[in-house]
């Protein structure tokens, strides 16, 4: 890309990385893990297929969480990624601050 002066941001929403902020209590935030943790039926772990049935269930699991936690009915990817970046110390107190007041990024 640089070759040809363009540049790409891409954003990233990792799932893992989701619910290691939303999923404390969690021991380990592999998979397979996850969807024992949260009754999510994992036929043909480690399989594309199966994998992705998976995170489908899980990402909508965390998405769900987010929503209820700050009250905001369809949040955005902004909101996801900033979730992401806060320490989860501070995920808490974030979650009720954006209940509070919204969010603006």
């Amino acid at each position: 890309m640089s070759r040809v002066a363009l540049s790409v941001e891409n954003h990233v929403l990792c799932t893992m990385a989701l619910s290691r902020k939303l999923l404390p209590e969690v021991y380990n935030h592999k998979l397979t893990t996850l969807a024992a943790y949260l009754k999510i039926r994992a036929d043909n772990a480690h399989r594309a297929l199966g994998d992705v049935h998976v995170t489908v269930q899980l990402w909508n699991h965390l998405y769900t969480k987010v929503s209820d936690r700050t009250g905001i009915k369809r949040p955005n990817a902004a909101l996801l990624m900033a979730i992401n970046k806060k320490p989860k110390c501070a995920i808490d107190k974030y979650l009720e601050k954006v209940q509070l007041n919204g969010f603006l990024h």
